[in-house]
């Protein structure tokens, strides 16, 4: 059985953002491969899996950081040999090193073009600071990943045009929605009018 290291940067099932569809997934795949979930944050809700699942839970940087590195390290010498980071630079990155030295996959979920809000090299301590810590760790973890996963065909081209990642690393996965989620409701359509 596949054994699957997934990182959320939340987990909060009250959100309006793409991610409840993404929780909704991962309960799919938690039925078919030993799934250990890691979460940067979370409401305070547990999400439901058989698998474990790790919530980091901190304000403070450094620490969350450390906590980050040793369950990922924790999670690769448990057996886990597959890491997917969903917007999470940093388990991208040591997930990325840990697979490139002792062996196993990552993937790297990309559908924003970051390039956009990348700060200039220009000697400011904002701009520097941002260069550092957020621009190249961002390109240093599409550039490691064995696989970078993407929504669309265009996200794809754009990938390998604008950061020179070769087509054949760049998988489209279309994003995952329950259509049952978006039926229609004709009892509540008249009081809503």
């Amino acid at each position: 059985m596949l054994r699957l290291c997934y990182v959320l940067p939340s987990y909060d099932p009250d959100t309006a953002t793409h991610l409840l569809h993404l929780y909704e997934l991962l309960q799919r795949v938690d039925e078919r491969v030993d799934l250990n979930l890691l979460v940067a944050t979370s409401s305070g809700s547990r999400p439901y899996l058989r698998g474990n699942v790790t919530v980091i839970g901190t304000s403070n940087r450094l620490i969350k950081a450390l906590r980050f590195l040793i369950v990922l390290t924790t999670s690769y010498i448990r057996g886990y040999r597959a890491f997917y980071s969903h917007y999470h630079t940093l388990s991208a990155l040591w997930g990325s090193t840990l697979c490139r030295i002792f062996g196993g996959r990552t993937y790297v979920w990309c559908c924003v073009n970051h390039e956009r809000y990348f700060s200039r090299w220009r000697l400011r301590w904002r701009d520097l600071n941002r260069k550092l810590l957020v621009d190249i760790p961002i390109l240093l973890s599409l550039k490691w990943a064995q696989r970078v996963v993407v929504c669309s065909d265009h996200m794809r081209i754009h990938l390998t045009e604008t950061f020179g990642i070769r087509p054949e690393r760049v998988v489209v996965f279309e994003h995952w929605v329950n259509p049952l989620r978006y039926r229609p409701l004709p009892d509540m359509r008249r009081p809503v009018r």
